[in-house]
């Protein structure tokens, strides 16, 4: 089922000092807090789930950092809603492919804002560019 709402609801990002040597890149994004959520859709209520996630992308050795967060709101089926709630409740914790499933779209977005960031901060950009020849 769908995401039908993705905003970023915090942006940090800072450039320590210009890198004067190789620089490390490290990436990882996840969700921090799962929680229902009654969507109210034209006329008719689905049952969601508001999930709050954090991308951060580190550059060393402390040359800066890009860090966002956001929420995304995703509707489904009661049951399904309410399996994820309970693993989330358990674990702390999604399945494998509903992980896969809603950290694609986010992971894509982040990494888009991230490159405008590392643009802006004179920092090298989170993810591979492709190169031409």
């Amino acid at each position: 089922m769908p995401i039908v709402r993705f905003a970023f609801t915090k942006m940090d990002a800072q450039r320590n000092a210009l890198p004067d040597g190789p620089v490390t890149i490290n990436s990882k994004i996840a969700f921090k807090k799962v929680e229902n959520a009654d969507l109210l859709l034209g006329k008719s209520q689905q049952d969601g789930l508001r999930l709050t996630f954090e991308f951060v992308s580190s550059y060393g050795p402390d040359v800066g950092k890009i860090a966002l967060t956001g929420e995304i709101l995703y509707i489904d089926e009661q049951e399904k809603i309410a399996s994820m709630t309970a693993a989330w409740k358990k674990d702390k914790k999604l399945d494998d492919n509903t992980n896969r499933l809603l950290l694609a779209p986010v992971l894509d977005k982040c990494n888009i804002q991230a490159l405008f960031l590392s643009k802006d901060l004179e920092l090298p950009p989170p993810v591979q560019l492709p190169r031409l020849g």
